[in-house]
Protein backbone atom coordinates (compact mmCIF):
# COMPACT_ATOMS: atom_id res chain seq x y z
CA UNK A 1 0.00 0.00 0.00
CA UNK A 2 1.24 3.69 -0.78
CA UNK A 3 1.85 6.05 1.12
CA UNK A 4 -0.85 8.48 -0.29
CA UNK A 5 -3.54 5.73 0.25
CA UNK A 6 -1.97 5.08 4.13
CA UNK A 7 -2.42 8.66 5.05
CA UNK A 8 -6.18 8.56 5.51
CA UNK A 9 -5.55 6.45 8.31
CA UNK A 10 -2.47 7.97 9.99
CA UNK A 11 -2.68 11.27 12.03
CA UNK A 12 1.13 13.34 13.16
CA UNK A 13 -0.02 15.57 16.22
CA UNK A 14 2.08 18.08 17.51
CA UNK A 15 1.93 18.26 21.28
CA UNK A 16 3.54 21.77 22.85
CA UNK A 17 5.77 22.04 26.24
CA UNK A 18 5.57 23.87 29.36
CA UNK A 19 4.31 27.55 29.35
CA UNK A 20 3.36 26.68 25.04
CA UNK A 21 -0.24 26.09 25.10
CA UNK A 22 -1.32 29.70 23.76
CA UNK A 23 1.87 29.98 20.80
CA UNK A 24 1.55 29.10 17.20
CA UNK A 25 4.11 26.79 16.53
CA UNK A 26 2.48 23.85 16.91
CA UNK A 27 -0.85 24.35 15.03
CA UNK A 28 -1.17 24.49 10.93
CA UNK A 29 -1.37 28.01 9.58
CA UNK A 30 -2.07 29.34 6.31
CA UNK A 31 0.97 31.25 5.59
CA UNK A 32 2.58 28.05 6.32
CA UNK A 33 5.40 29.40 9.12
CA UNK A 34 4.76 27.66 11.53
CA UNK A 35 6.91 24.20 12.60
CA UNK A 36 3.59 22.34 12.04
CA UNK A 37 2.97 23.55 8.27
CA UNK A 38 6.37 23.15 7.73
CA UNK A 39 6.51 19.68 8.98
CA UNK A 40 3.23 19.03 6.64
CA UNK A 41 5.32 20.30 3.66
CA UNK A 42 8.11 18.34 4.75
CA UNK A 43 5.65 14.88 4.73
CA UNK A 44 4.08 16.01 2.51
CA UNK A 45 7.32 15.95 -0.04
CA UNK A 46 7.93 12.02 0.92
CA UNK A 47 4.38 10.72 0.90
CA UNK A 48 2.31 11.64 4.04
CA UNK A 49 0.48 14.37 2.91
CA UNK A 50 -2.34 15.62 4.56
CA UNK A 51 -1.65 13.99 8.04
CA UNK A 52 -0.37 16.73 10.28
CA UNK A 53 -3.67 17.70 12.33
CA UNK A 54 -5.94 17.16 9.07
CA UNK A 55 -7.96 14.00 9.88
CA UNK A 56 -8.40 15.45 13.59
CA UNK A 57 -9.52 18.88 12.23
CA UNK A 58 -11.28 17.09 9.61
CA UNK A 59 -13.36 15.12 12.24
CA UNK A 60 -15.03 18.06 14.05
CA UNK A 61 -11.81 18.07 16.72
CA UNK A 62 -9.64 21.72 17.35
CA UNK A 63 -6.38 22.34 18.68
CA UNK A 64 -7.46 22.75 22.22
CA UNK A 65 -8.78 19.10 22.06
CA UNK A 66 -5.22 18.48 21.97
CA UNK A 67 -3.54 20.77 24.44
CA UNK A 68 -3.04 20.76 27.50
CA UNK A 69 -2.39 23.53 30.63
CA UNK A 70 1.27 24.18 29.79
CA UNK A 71 2.01 24.78 33.51
CA UNK A 72 5.22 23.37 35.16
CA UNK A 73 3.97 20.89 37.33
CA UNK A 74 3.58 17.39 37.30
CA UNK A 75 -0.32 17.02 38.10
CA UNK A 76 -0.68 19.62 34.71
CA UNK A 77 1.05 16.91 32.86
CA UNK A 78 -0.78 14.04 33.96
CA UNK A 79 -4.20 15.89 33.28
CA UNK A 80 -3.28 16.50 29.92
CA UNK A 81 -1.85 12.88 29.55
CA UNK A 82 -5.22 11.84 30.45
CA UNK A 83 -7.10 14.78 28.28
CA UNK A 84 -5.03 13.49 25.02
CA UNK A 85 -5.51 9.62 25.14
CA UNK A 86 -9.44 10.35 25.88
CA UNK A 87 -9.48 12.35 22.87
CA UNK A 88 -7.46 10.28 20.66
CA UNK A 89 -9.81 7.55 21.81
CA UNK A 90 -12.98 10.04 20.58
CA UNK A 91 -11.21 10.70 16.87
CA UNK A 92 -10.56 6.90 16.40
CA UNK A 93 -14.58 6.49 17.27
CA UNK A 94 -15.24 9.27 15.07
CA UNK A 95 -12.73 7.82 11.75
CA UNK A 96 -14.23 4.47 12.02
CA UNK A 97 -10.91 2.78 13.20
CA UNK A 98 -11.01 -0.59 14.92
CA UNK A 99 -8.31 -2.98 16.46
CA UNK A 100 -8.40 -4.63 13.76
CA UNK A 101 -7.51 -1.42 11.65
CA UNK A 102 -6.68 1.06 14.10
CA UNK A 103 -6.16 4.76 13.84
CA UNK A 104 -2.67 5.18 13.42
CA UNK A 105 -0.60 8.13 15.41
CA UNK A 106 3.11 10.09 15.08
CA UNK A 107 3.52 11.93 18.47
CA UNK A 108 5.87 15.04 17.23
CA UNK A 109 6.78 16.65 21.30
CA UNK A 110 8.84 19.80 22.63
CA UNK A 111 9.49 19.99 26.18
CA UNK A 112 7.61 18.11 28.53
CA UNK A 113 4.91 17.99 26.16
CA UNK A 114 6.57 14.69 25.45
CA UNK A 115 6.23 13.70 29.18
CA UNK A 116 2.48 14.00 28.63
CA UNK A 117 2.74 11.47 25.13
CA UNK A 118 4.57 9.08 27.29
CA UNK A 119 2.10 9.05 29.95
CA UNK A 120 -0.75 9.34 27.33
CA UNK A 121 0.49 5.97 26.09
CA UNK A 122 -0.44 4.09 29.34
CA UNK A 123 -4.20 4.95 28.49
CA UNK A 124 -4.33 4.62 24.60
CA UNK A 125 -7.40 2.52 23.21
CA UNK A 126 -6.87 -0.18 21.63
CA UNK A 127 -8.47 1.67 18.27
CA UNK A 128 -4.98 3.73 18.67
CA UNK A 129 -2.00 2.25 17.17
CA UNK A 130 0.97 4.47 18.00
CA UNK A 131 3.68 4.58 15.04
CA UNK A 132 6.32 7.08 15.94
CA UNK A 133 7.20 8.94 18.67
CA UNK A 134 9.39 11.99 18.55
CA UNK A 135 10.75 13.82 21.20
CA UNK A 136 11.83 17.54 21.26
CA UNK A 137 14.20 18.53 24.22
CA UNK A 138 12.08 16.46 26.62
CA UNK A 139 13.61 15.95 30.09
CA UNK A 140 13.64 12.40 30.94
CA UNK A 141 13.01 12.09 34.31
CA UNK A 142 13.78 9.61 36.79
CA UNK A 143 12.91 8.89 40.56
CA UNK A 144 13.65 6.52 43.26
CA UNK A 145 11.47 6.13 46.63
CA UNK A 146 13.42 8.05 49.40
CA UNK A 147 11.88 8.79 52.64
CA UNK A 148 13.19 12.49 52.60
CA UNK A 149 10.49 12.95 55.35
CA UNK A 150 12.00 10.44 57.52
CA UNK A 151 15.58 11.80 57.19
CA UNK A 152 14.53 15.04 58.20
CA UNK A 153 12.91 13.09 61.10
CA UNK A 154 15.86 11.19 61.75
CA UNK A 155 18.08 14.05 61.26
CA UNK A 156 16.51 16.01 64.42
CA UNK A 157 16.46 13.27 66.82
CA UNK A 158 20.04 12.23 66.20
CA UNK A 159 21.09 15.73 66.74
CA UNK A 160 18.68 16.16 69.61
CA UNK A 161 20.55 13.32 71.16
CA UNK A 162 23.85 13.92 70.16
CA UNK A 163 23.66 17.89 71.49
CA UNK A 164 22.55 15.98 74.63
CA UNK A 165 25.30 14.14 74.92
CA UNK A 166 28.01 16.85 74.21
CA UNK A 167 25.98 19.09 77.15
CA UNK A 168 26.92 16.02 79.36
CA UNK A 169 30.60 15.73 78.09
CA UNK A 170 31.18 19.66 78.52
CA UNK A 171 29.08 19.54 82.41
CA UNK A 172 31.53 16.45 83.95
CA UNK A 173 35.05 17.01 81.79
CA UNK A 174 35.51 20.25 80.36
CA UNK A 175 34.05 23.20 82.78
CA UNK A 176 35.26 21.57 85.55
CA UNK A 177 38.53 21.75 83.90
CA UNK A 178 40.02 25.29 84.39
CA UNK A 179 43.58 23.70 82.17
CA UNK A 180 44.64 26.12 78.98
CA UNK A 181 43.14 23.39 77.26
CA UNK A 182 39.27 23.93 77.77
CA UNK A 183 38.48 25.73 74.80
CA UNK A 184 40.59 23.13 72.44
CA UNK A 185 39.01 20.42 73.89
CA UNK A 186 35.69 21.79 73.32
CA UNK A 187 35.75 22.50 70.17
CA UNK A 188 37.75 19.16 68.90
CA UNK A 189 34.81 17.20 70.94
CA UNK A 190 31.96 19.33 68.90
CA UNK A 191 34.32 18.67 65.49
CA UNK A 192 33.79 14.80 66.43
CA UNK A 193 30.10 14.78 67.36
CA UNK A 194 29.45 16.97 64.35
CA UNK A 195 31.10 14.33 62.13
CA UNK A 196 29.81 11.00 63.57
CA UNK A 197 26.36 12.79 63.53
CA UNK A 198 26.86 13.43 59.33
CA UNK A 199 27.96 9.46 59.07
CA UNK A 200 25.37 8.61 61.32
CA UNK A 201 22.33 10.33 59.56
CA UNK A 202 23.79 9.23 55.81
CA UNK A 203 24.17 5.42 56.90
CA UNK A 204 20.63 5.47 58.27
CA UNK A 205 18.81 7.23 55.38
CA UNK A 206 20.89 4.98 53.28
CA UNK A 207 19.27 1.64 54.94
CA UNK A 208 16.03 3.41 55.32
CA UNK A 209 15.72 4.33 51.42
CA UNK A 210 16.77 0.65 50.77
CA UNK A 211 14.29 -0.93 52.49
CA UNK A 212 11.75 1.30 50.81
CA UNK A 213 12.97 0.40 47.89
CA UNK A 214 12.70 -3.35 48.45
CA UNK A 215 9.31 -3.10 49.56
CA UNK A 216 7.68 -0.77 46.53
CA UNK A 217 9.65 -2.90 43.80
CA UNK A 218 6.56 -5.84 43.24
CA UNK A 219 4.09 -2.34 43.39
CA UNK A 220 6.12 -0.93 40.45
CA UNK A 221 5.70 -4.36 38.59
CA UNK A 222 2.24 -4.42 39.52
CA UNK A 223 0.97 -0.69 38.03
CA UNK A 224 2.97 -1.45 34.86
CA UNK A 225 5.56 1.89 35.68
CA UNK A 226 9.28 0.87 34.60
CA UNK A 227 11.81 0.99 37.55
CA UNK A 228 12.58 4.62 38.10
CA UNK A 229 10.06 5.66 35.72
CA UNK A 230 8.33 9.14 35.89
CA UNK A 231 5.98 9.12 33.15
CA UNK A 232 4.98 6.55 31.03
CA UNK A 233 4.43 2.90 31.05
CA UNK A 234 7.73 0.07 31.22
CA UNK A 235 10.14 0.28 28.32
CA UNK A 236 9.16 -3.43 27.34
CA UNK A 237 5.16 -2.26 27.29
CA UNK A 238 6.35 1.13 25.67
CA UNK A 239 8.28 -1.19 23.06
CA UNK A 240 5.05 -3.40 22.29
CA UNK A 241 3.13 -0.10 22.10
CA UNK A 242 4.97 1.57 19.20
CA UNK A 243 5.39 0.26 16.03
CA UNK A 244 8.98 1.41 15.67
CA UNK A 245 9.65 -0.59 18.76
CA UNK A 246 11.85 3.04 19.47
CA UNK A 247 11.52 6.78 20.92
CA UNK A 248 13.77 9.12 19.02
CA UNK A 249 14.57 11.94 21.33
CA UNK A 250 16.75 15.12 19.68
CA UNK A 251 18.80 16.83 21.97
CA UNK A 252 21.35 19.30 21.50
CA UNK A 253 24.63 20.66 23.79
CA UNK A 254 24.26 22.78 26.73
CA UNK A 255 20.16 23.36 26.27
CA UNK A 256 19.64 25.86 28.93
CA UNK A 257 16.10 24.50 30.00
CA UNK A 258 17.69 21.01 30.14
CA UNK A 259 20.93 22.39 32.08
CA UNK A 260 17.84 24.11 34.80
CA UNK A 261 16.88 20.97 35.37
CA UNK A 262 19.51 18.80 35.92
CA UNK A 263 20.64 21.10 38.56
CA UNK A 264 16.76 21.45 39.88
CA UNK A 265 17.40 17.29 40.26
CA UNK A 266 21.28 17.20 41.55
CA UNK A 267 22.60 20.04 43.08
CA UNK A 268 25.27 16.97 44.65
CA UNK A 269 26.30 16.58 41.67
CA UNK A 270 27.29 20.42 40.93
CA UNK A 271 28.87 19.96 44.59
CA UNK A 272 30.74 17.31 44.41
CA UNK A 273 32.10 18.21 41.00
CA UNK A 274 33.51 21.62 42.25
CA UNK A 275 34.96 20.28 44.78
CA UNK A 276 36.83 17.99 42.80
CA UNK A 277 38.04 20.69 40.64
CA UNK A 278 38.99 23.58 43.28
CA UNK A 279 39.94 21.81 45.86
CA UNK A 280 43.53 20.90 47.00
CA UNK A 281 43.26 16.93 47.25
CA UNK A 282 44.40 17.25 51.37
CA UNK A 283 41.36 19.44 51.15
CA UNK A 284 39.43 17.15 49.46
CA UNK A 285 39.91 14.48 51.66
CA UNK A 286 39.18 16.50 54.64
CA UNK A 287 35.97 17.79 53.17
CA UNK A 288 34.68 14.04 52.59
CA UNK A 289 35.31 12.93 56.18
CA UNK A 290 34.20 15.50 57.93
CA UNK A 291 32.10 18.02 55.32
CA UNK A 292 30.27 15.77 53.14
CA UNK A 293 27.97 13.61 55.30
CA UNK A 294 26.58 17.16 56.74
CA UNK A 295 26.40 18.79 53.78
CA UNK A 296 25.10 16.06 51.95
CA UNK A 297 22.69 14.90 54.31
CA UNK A 298 21.15 18.07 55.33
CA UNK A 299 21.57 21.10 53.55
CA UNK A 300 22.00 20.12 49.68
CA UNK A 301 19.14 17.70 50.57
CA UNK A 302 16.78 19.81 51.65
CA UNK A 303 17.85 22.51 48.82
CA UNK A 304 17.16 19.49 46.37
CA UNK A 305 13.47 19.13 47.98
CA UNK A 306 13.12 22.29 47.54
CA UNK A 307 14.29 22.74 43.67
CA UNK A 308 12.69 19.42 42.75
CA UNK A 309 9.33 20.99 44.01
CA UNK A 310 9.30 24.46 42.37
CA UNK A 311 11.72 23.44 39.17
CA UNK A 312 10.64 20.37 38.10
CA UNK A 313 7.06 21.02 39.40
CA UNK A 314 6.66 17.78 41.75
CA UNK A 315 4.08 17.78 44.65
CA UNK A 316 5.44 17.73 47.92
CA UNK A 317 4.11 14.41 48.66
CA UNK A 318 6.62 13.49 45.70
CA UNK A 319 9.60 15.09 46.74
CA UNK A 320 9.38 14.08 50.51
CA UNK A 321 9.32 10.36 49.19
CA UNK A 322 10.87 10.09 45.68
CA UNK A 323 14.67 11.13 45.08
CA UNK A 324 13.77 12.44 41.62
CA UNK A 325 17.15 13.16 38.44
CA UNK A 326 17.39 13.48 35.52
CA UNK A 327 16.97 10.18 33.53
CA UNK A 328 20.51 8.41 32.01
CA UNK A 329 20.12 7.75 28.99
CA UNK A 330 23.66 5.99 27.94
CA UNK A 331 23.02 3.30 30.79
CA UNK A 332 20.07 3.92 32.81
CA UNK A 333 16.96 1.65 33.32
CA UNK A 334 13.69 3.67 33.55
CA UNK A 335 14.35 4.74 29.46
CA UNK A 336 17.18 2.37 28.61
CA UNK A 337 19.28 3.33 25.27
CA UNK A 338 17.76 0.33 23.66
CA UNK A 339 14.34 2.12 23.51
CA UNK A 340 15.84 5.79 23.15
CA UNK A 341 17.51 6.77 20.70
CA UNK A 342 19.09 10.49 20.54
CA UNK A 343 19.71 12.30 17.66
CA UNK A 344 22.38 15.23 18.25
CA UNK A 345 21.08 18.37 16.62
CA UNK A 346 23.32 21.12 18.19
CA UNK A 347 25.59 21.52 14.80
CA UNK A 348 21.69 22.83 13.37
CA UNK A 349 20.46 24.94 16.53
CA UNK A 350 23.62 26.88 17.22
CA UNK A 351 24.33 28.47 13.73
CA UNK A 352 20.54 29.42 13.51
CA UNK A 353 20.38 30.81 16.92
CA UNK A 354 23.70 33.49 15.61
CA UNK A 355 21.41 33.82 12.23
CA UNK A 356 18.59 34.98 13.86
CA UNK A 357 20.53 36.96 15.93
CA UNK A 358 22.02 39.03 13.23
CA UNK A 359 19.08 39.76 11.52
CA UNK A 360 17.23 40.99 14.43
CA UNK A 361 15.83 44.57 13.95
CA UNK A 362 16.66 47.47 16.71
CA UNK A 363 13.73 47.77 18.76
CA UNK A 364 12.06 51.63 18.83
CA UNK A 365 12.50 53.47 22.67
CA UNK A 366 8.51 53.29 22.38
CA UNK A 367 6.30 52.16 24.67
CA UNK A 368 4.57 48.71 23.78
CA UNK A 369 1.72 49.93 26.23
CA UNK A 370 1.09 53.40 26.73
CA UNK A 371 2.28 54.08 30.35
CA UNK A 372 -0.45 55.65 32.76
CA UNK A 373 -1.44 58.97 33.17
CA UNK A 374 0.96 60.09 36.31
CA UNK A 375 4.21 58.63 34.32
CA UNK A 376 3.00 60.90 31.14
CA UNK A 377 2.91 63.62 33.51
CA UNK A 378 6.11 63.68 34.28
CA UNK A 379 8.89 64.04 31.73
CA UNK A 380 12.02 62.44 33.51
CA UNK A 381 9.76 59.50 34.40
CA UNK A 382 8.60 59.34 30.72
CA UNK A 383 11.82 58.75 29.37
CA UNK A 384 12.97 56.38 31.78
CA UNK A 385 9.68 54.01 31.54
CA UNK A 386 10.41 54.47 27.73
CA UNK A 387 14.06 53.87 27.61
CA UNK A 388 13.55 50.86 30.28
CA UNK A 389 10.89 49.31 28.14
CA UNK A 390 12.96 49.36 24.70
CA UNK A 391 15.82 47.36 26.76
CA UNK A 392 13.51 44.65 28.10
CA UNK A 393 12.44 44.27 24.21
CA UNK A 394 15.65 44.16 22.57
CA UNK A 395 16.83 41.83 25.29
CA UNK A 396 13.77 39.42 24.61
CA UNK A 397 14.45 39.75 21.38
CA UNK A 398 18.03 38.74 21.50
CA UNK A 399 18.11 36.25 23.81
CA UNK A 400 17.38 33.05 22.08
CA UNK A 401 17.41 29.99 23.87
CA UNK A 402 18.01 26.80 22.34
CA UNK A 403 15.11 25.16 24.14
CA UNK A 404 13.06 27.17 21.73
CA UNK A 405 14.84 26.15 18.41
CA UNK A 406 14.31 23.16 17.73
CA UNK A 407 10.59 24.10 16.29
CA UNK A 408 11.83 26.64 13.92
CA UNK A 409 15.46 25.37 12.51
CA UNK A 410 14.40 23.86 8.76
CA UNK A 411 17.10 20.85 9.17
CA UNK A 412 15.55 19.55 12.17
CA UNK A 413 12.61 19.20 10.80
CA UNK A 414 13.62 17.89 7.89
CA UNK A 415 15.03 15.28 9.98
CA UNK A 416 11.74 14.90 12.04
CA UNK A 417 9.88 13.82 8.75
CA UNK A 418 12.72 11.62 8.02
CA UNK A 419 12.20 9.96 11.15
CA UNK A 420 8.30 9.84 10.66
CA UNK A 421 8.19 8.44 7.14
CA UNK A 422 10.99 5.37 7.93
CA UNK A 423 9.91 1.89 7.28
CA UNK A 424 8.99 -0.15 10.14
CA UNK A 425 10.92 -2.67 8.86
CA UNK A 426 14.26 -0.64 8.45
CA UNK A 427 14.73 0.30 12.35
CA UNK A 428 16.35 -0.80 14.55
CA UNK A 429 15.47 -4.03 16.22
CA UNK A 430 14.44 -2.66 19.25
CA UNK A 431 10.69 -3.59 18.11
CA UNK A 432 11.71 -7.39 17.23
CA UNK A 433 10.09 -10.23 19.57
CA UNK A 434 13.48 -10.82 20.98
CA UNK A 435 14.48 -7.34 21.76
CA UNK A 436 10.95 -7.25 23.72
CA UNK A 437 11.69 -9.88 25.25
CA UNK A 438 15.15 -8.99 26.65
CA UNK A 439 13.79 -5.42 27.88
CA UNK A 440 10.72 -7.65 29.51
CA UNK A 441 13.23 -10.22 31.60
CA UNK A 442 16.82 -8.53 31.71
CA UNK A 443 15.37 -5.17 31.71
CA UNK A 444 13.04 -5.70 35.09
CA UNK A 445 16.45 -8.41 36.67
CA UNK A 446 18.93 -5.01 36.24
CA UNK A 447 16.17 -2.26 37.05
CA UNK A 448 15.58 -4.53 40.32
CA UNK A 449 19.29 -4.19 41.38
CA UNK A 450 19.89 -0.35 40.57
CA UNK A 451 16.39 0.62 42.46
CA UNK A 452 17.72 -1.22 45.46
CA UNK A 453 20.72 0.24 45.43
Amino acid sequence: MGRDNMAGQIVTLVIHGTFARDETWWRLDSDRASFASRLEAALARRGLKGTVWRSALDAGLDYDAFNWSGQNYHPDRHRGARKLAATLQRLAVASGATAEIPLEVNFVAHSHGGNVVLEALRRLGRGVQVRQIVLLGTPLIAARPALRLLRAVIAVVLFGLLSLGVLAIIGKLIVPTAGKYSLLMLVGSLALVLVFYGWLLLGAAALVDVLLRVLTWPLALAVGRGMGQVYGPAPHRVVRTIASGKITLFTTHDDEADLALQFGAAPRRLYSEFVQKKLHPVLRVAERIVMRPLVYGMVLGMLEAVLERYVLGFPWWHVLFMDSEMADLNRGVAYPPTLVERVDVSEHLLPAIHAAQRGLPVVEATSVSPPSAAIQADRRARTLYQKLDSVVRNLKAQIRLRHSVYYENEKVIERVAEVLTMDHSSLTTAGSPQEKLRLSFWGMVKAAVIHCR
